[in-house]
This record gives C-alpha cells, structure tokens and sequence, in this order.
C-alpha cells in the first residue's frame, strides 16, 4: 500500500473540533440516490444500516 499523507486512510477520518467530532469521508453514504450508491450498485457491493451509536474517542 501507498499513501500520500502521514496517515492512512485517505479522505476517511474523523477530526475534534472543541466537544465535537465531526466524520469526513466515504463513511458518510448519502443514501439511495447518490453517486456513492450508483458506485456501490454497479459493483454488486450491498449496503446495509449500521444501527447504534458509535462515539469517537
């Protein structure tokens, strides 16, 4: 693998911001009528809902 940052995970990541986080990146699925799940459905990959809460720390 090759990385072009000082980190992995590309655009994926998740900075503080004071109390908050705030989530940047390909975790973010803007639902059914997006680019993201025109990507998804031409590759035969299935999404599903992640249900719960999963706080950063």
């Amino acid at each position: 693998m090759l990385e072009s940052e000082g980190r992995v995970g590309g655009r994926i990541r998740s900075d503080r911001r004071g109390p908050y986080w705030m989530n940047w990146g390909g975790h973010v699925y803007a639902g059914g009528d997006s680019v993201t799940s025109w990507l998804l459905n031409s590759t035969g990959v299935d999404s599903v809902p992640a249900t719960g809460s999963c706080p950063a720390r």
